[in-house]
């Protein structure tokens, strides 16, 4: 199977995306992330590809 998961929304939504993600590929599974720029380096961190969407960065989430 292959899953792509939309993680957007704050860390902690993030992290909960990045365990299913995780858990997913452990058990052999193909998967593909795709998040904010925000959240793009947590992602790659983690080893797992992601597309990013949207045109926030910290400084503009901070903004806001």
């Amino acid at each position: 199977m292959n899953a792509l998961v939309l993680a957007l929304g704050t860390r902690g939504d993030l992290e909960l995306f990045l365990l299913l993600a995780r858990t997913l590929r452990k058990k052999g599974h193909g998967v593909h992330l795709v998040t904010s720029r925000f959240h793009a380096a947590r992602v790659q961190a983690a080893g797992l590809p992601c597309t990013l969407v949207g045109a926030a960065d910290s400084a503009g989430l901070e903004a806001i």
